[in-house]
């Protein structure tokens, strides 16, 4: 896997998803692998996150591909920004789903915003029917 050249190069992030994934590990449900990256279905996971190659999903978007598109996005942003990740996606996303999670705002507006509208744009969501 190629993606192991780059292990230094994401190290903050993939130490994260070391730690979700064993803090979560009984919770998985299913993991798939997506393209060059692994994907965990968690049951009631809030969301969905992205950590180097480590994608985490809700147990309810085992069938999502856009969800999983969009996840995978990050993963590219991740090797794209390395150690910048973390402060430059991974903060405002974070601020972002809470902000939206907390007003109930409309999830398409969600997706137009940096960083997910980059993410999507990577991940190729915009080849696959919008989410309902």
């Amino acid at each position: 896997m190629l993606r192991k050249l780059f292990i230094p190069w994401e190290l903050p992030q993939l130490l994260l998803a070391l730690i979700l994934y064993t803090i979560m590990k009984k919770r998985i449900i299913q993991a798939i692998d997506y393209k060059d990256s692994k994907v965990f279905f968690v049951k009631d996971f809030p969301g969905g996150i992205s950590l180097s190659f480590m994608i985490f999903l809700n147990d309810i978007d085992l069938n999502n591909l856009r969800a999983i598109k969009h996840e995978y996005g990050h993963t590219i942003q991740s090797l794209c920004l390395g150690w910048f990740y973390l402060i430059i996606v991974g903060a405002p996303s974070i601020i972002r789903a809470s902000i939206w999670n907390h007003y109930k705002l409309e999830d398409k507006k969600y997706y137009e915003g940096f960083p997910e509208n980059w993410a999507d744009l990577l991940g190729g969501v915009d080849n696959i029917e919008p989410k309902a």
